[in-house]
């Protein structure tokens, strides 16, 4: 503590520390079984300022002794001891006071029993509410605020490594994995390998701390504020980071968080998920190794019941959160359906990989949906009876990452009867309203939010009043900024030029309700602190600004004004002052960036300053200021998110072009895509970590875990979010590849989707996807037939055996693809094709006038059977070579059955 005097103790260990400089080996081993000895030992404890400093010598060791490998594995091994001993020893004194606690209840309640014998009662306020505090007064002894000093310890090594583990690489841009070995290297590529080390081994002790953390660890209130503030912080940095080793281990610990801290780390989840996992997977820019570490996340995460329904519970089913699940799943559709997964230079066997671990995401997913219904069917309450081989068979083949173990009696698994309440129909919020009536609700709301869209975007008030009637938007002003605003830093479907358009209307259009709502929309927006130019920057970044000088000049006037009132005390003497020097702002704009004006008729710094002298009430404001402004528009100039989106696509394409390759290093298509994924890297992590503070300490809702509902109630909402994704992605990839590995993905998948929606009786899903496997068998059309359409025969017939009872009219399917099958079996025994049926003599037969009926039917019947049985010494040879080579070729390919 900072007022105690130093110990014998510290004393010795910053004697020992500063001997890590030396550079003879010797010494520096020496260190190590030192400092160990001192950290471990039981007798003198090392403590607070002390042990950090033992552990931060260890760490200089370790990095500086690159070459030493004995050294260096000696350091990693003591970090680890010490680290792990360290938990230890706070997780036992934690048992330690719960048993001193228990005891000194139990001393109360026995002296409250000889009270009450002797006829006196004790007084509520007395020796009861005494005894428990001081029990927690005893609990502070010691630890400044923590439980102990062994909770302070843990706290401060934990902070430590997070912060380690959050420094930054300076050349985070670049292929460090390839280049770290170059003899030409820099001092300042040295200093980052050092960094990267030193990170490395930072998350691997933070990894190997969650694996075998403790339930204090887990339940104490500061150690769940430092995994939220400090631990998510760097996994912030490191997700995004362009070293695939920092990303997998980040993804690691991720998983531990999301296992073990996961009610108290719900909107930091929704922030990994949506703003950085499912961009990783969709940014055309992200490389294949970073892929593949999110989908098997993405896979670990679907093969788990538990995870994706608290996911769907806790986010699709709540009105003002992110539809987490459904995002995953259109997330892993979207990899399937890519028809360039990753870049151009990426082999076949890349792109397959990617593939096939998007299927078994969404296998899993309906493998875990599957496996709730035979949960439900087993206890009596699921429609369905099917075995569960196919189930077993998809989460047998989902590579799990490397996660704690569930363990029973742990905090996690306790139910709260808030949780039991919301579910049981009376409101997770008080309102009497059930989850699922919540998703249903927003639901609709999305499905308004849509049509509201499309009307919006045609005609700004027609959208708006569409709106208002919904009840989604209020009918004041402020209703509507407020949602403008909304949708304004969203990913909206709402035109921003439509909404430009509504904003800029002339002051008598519709009542001046429109110049209302811009008046609202401008007072919501806080310009406190910000220059001029980045206030309009960020009023400009929810709009197209109007091409009208008309309209231009009153959104401005008025951001002018709401300008002056936040920053009064700033450089701008006045409002007027604040409108003209932001009109000229956006002639500014507009000349340097017009692409129709020539260069050498561009305005210069001295023209834009020339052009404002005078304009703070006839002073002229400093040149500083304006050259800077000047700077900051020419190097960055006003654009939106959806314009920069749509040059970066068009950008991307451009570098599917071929060309040259450069013989001495990456092509310049290769270096411009990775310049791409730098700058969406810096967008993700500068978005993610506003976000992320703009959230703070707010306490989340209550998280809803598995063991709270039946989870076969959910499973028709949650499939009908995902199968229709799913089933694109089935269809695009049989109509696209034939590789063996994932057609077997895709026909397990229409599998389980038919069985769920065939179990639940959701007739058009299941009408649905039984029409387009029969769609690939191709027995109804003429092509040439592969190993892939024999397969989806085979799956159509095994659905139709194993779940006929729940097909009702898909069975058509079923029979018209057998016939089709016997049909072509006639024909590999020899019978006549069916032109032979409609010959010239088949059809004076059948037209025959003389005799009567029954002489010609007989020899309808002689000419039919005749046709089949001439052959049939031919057909006994046709016959039996046809089975045998379709017997080869089940043997090779495999039974899916």
């Amino acid at each position: 503590m900072s007022g105690a005097p130093r110990r014998l103790i510290d004393e010795v260990v910053e004697t020992v520390c500063k001997c890590k400089d030396m550079q003879d080996d010797g010494v520096q081993f020496q260190v190590i079984k030192a400092l160990l000895a001192l950290v471990t030992s039981n007798v003198c404890l090392v403590r607070e300022a002390s042990l950090l400093a033992a552990i931060r010598a260890c760490y200089h060791v370790y990095l500086v002794n690159s070459g030493q490998k004995n050294i260096r594995t000696t350091a990693r091994a003591m970090l680890t001891q010490v680290v792990e001993m360290v938990f230890q020893r706070m997780e036992a004194r934690a048992l330690e006071q719960a048993a001193e606690r228990q005891l000194r209840l139990e001393e109360v309640e026995d002296d409250d029993a000889d009270g009450a014998e002797a006829g006196a009662m004790p007084s509520l306020g007395g020796s009861g509410a005494g005894g428990a505090e001081s029990v927690n007064g005893d609990n502070m002894n010691g630890g400044g605020g923590f439980a102990s000093a062994e909770h302070r310890d843990a706290f401060l090594v934990f902070r430590a490594l997070c912060k380690l583990s959050s420094r930054g690489l300076s050349i985070d841009n670049i292929d460090i994995n390839g280049y770290a070995g170059s003899a030409s290297a820099s001092g300042e590529f040295f200093n980052d390998v050092v960094s990267l080390a030193s990170k490395e081994l930072a998350l691997e002790l933070l990894l190997a701390t969650l694996k075998n953390a403790g339930p204090t660890f887990k339940t104490d209130g500061r150690f769940v504020y430092a995994v939220r503030h400090y631990l998510c912080a760097s996994l912030l940095r490191n997700c995004t980071s362009s070293v695939t080793s920092v990303v997998g281990m980040s993804l690691k610990l991720f998983l531990s968080v999301l296992h073990d801290f996961k009610d108290n780390c719900k909107a930091e989840i929704e922030l990994f998920v949506t703003n950085i996992f499912v961009r990783v997977l969709t940014s055309e820019n992200s490389n294949y190794e970073h892929k593949i570490l999110v989908l098997e996340v993405f896979s670990h995460i679907c093969a788990d019941m538990g995870r994706i329904l608290e996911m769907f519970l806790d986010y699709d089913c709540r009105m003002n959160e992110r539809d987490l699940f459904k995002e995953v799943t259109n997330a892993l559709a979207k990899v399937c359906k890519a028809s360039n997964p990753t870049d151009p230079e990426a082999d076949r066997a890349q792109q397959t990989e990617l593939r096939q671990l998007s299927l078994e995401g969404l296998n899993a997913i309906l493998g875990s949906l599957r496996s709730a219904v035979q949960a439900g069917a087993a206890s009596g309450g699921a429609p369905d009876d099917a075995d569960a081989e196919d189930v077993d068979a998809v989460n047998g083949e989902v590579e799990s990452l490397d996660s704690p173990a569930e363990r029973p009696g742990s905090p996690r698994s306790t139910v709260s009867s808030t949780s039991l309440t919301s579910l049981n129909g009376s409101g997770a919020n008080g309102s009497g309203e059930s989850l699922m009536d919540m998703f249903k609700k927003k639901q609709k709301t999305n499905e308004a939010l849509q049509t509201a869209a499309l009307k919006f975007n045609m005609k700004p008030t027609a959208g708006i009043k569409f709106l208002q009637d919904q009840g989604i938007v209020g009918p004041e002003p402020d209703d509507v900024a407020a949602f403008l605003l909304t949708q304004a830093s969203a990913n909206s479907r709402l035109s921003k030029t439509a909404i430009g358009d509504y904003l800029g209307r002339e002051p008598d259009y519709n009542e001046g309700f429109n110049m209302r709502v811009l008046h609202a929309y401008v007072e919501r927006i806080d310009f406190t602190g910000l220059d001029v130019d980045n206030a309009i920057r960020k009023f400009l970044a929810g709009f197209r600004l109007p091409g009208e000088a008309q309209k231009i000049d009153r959104m401005m006037e008025k951001f002018a004004e709401q300008y002056f009132v936040q920053n009064d005390h700033g450089d701008l003497p006045s409002a007027d002052t604040a409108f003209v020097l932001a009109f000229s702002i956006i002639m500014l704009q507009t000349d340097l960036h017009n692409p129709s004006i020539k260069e050498e008729r561009r305005m210069t710094k001295e023209d834009f300053i020339r052009n404002n002298r005078g304009i703070s009430n006839g002073q002229d404001l400093p040149d500083v200021v304006l050259g800077g402004i000047y700077d900051r528009i020419k190097v960055t100039p006003f654009t939106l998110k959806e314009d920069d989106d749509a040059r970066a696509k068009e950008a991307g394409r451009s570098l599917l072009a071929p060309e040259m390759l450069n013989p001495f290093g990456e092509s310049a298509a290769g270096r411009r895509r990775r310049e791409a994924m730098s700058r969406e890297r810096e967008e993700m992590l500068r978005k993610s970590e506003a976000i992320f503070k703009a959230k703070g300490d707010g306490s989340s809702t209550t998280y809803l875990r598995h063991q709270d509902v039946r989870p076969e109630h959910h499973v028709v909402p949650m499939f009908h979010v995902v199968w229709g994704p799913s089933l694109g992605c089935f269809s695009q990839l049989l109509s696209t590849t034939s590789e063996p590995g994932l057609v077997r993905l895709v026909l397990r998948g229409f599998r389980l989707a038919i069985r769920i929606a065939g179990g639940f009786e959701l007739e058009v899903a299941r009408h649905t996807l039984m029409n387009a496997l029969a769609k690939f068998t191709t027995l109804d059309t003429v092509t040439q037939m592969q190993e892939k359409h024999i397969d989806c025969i085979r799956t159509l017939i095994d659905v139709a055996i194993h779940d006929g009872n729940h097909m009702h009219e898909s069975w058509e399917l079923v029979l018209r693809c057998l016939s089709q099958v016997a049909r072509l079996q006639l024909f590999a025994s020899g019978a006549h094709t069916d032109d032979a049926f409609f010959s010239a003599d088949a059809s004076a037969l059948i037209h025959e006038q003389n005799g009567d009926g029954d002489n010609a039917l007989k020899k309808i019947e002689r000419f039919f059977s005749s046709g089949i049985s001439g052959g049939q010494p031919a057909g006994d040879k046709a016959g039996k070579a046809p089975g045998r080579r379709k017997t080869r070729g089940a043997e090779k390919r495999g039974s899916i059955v």
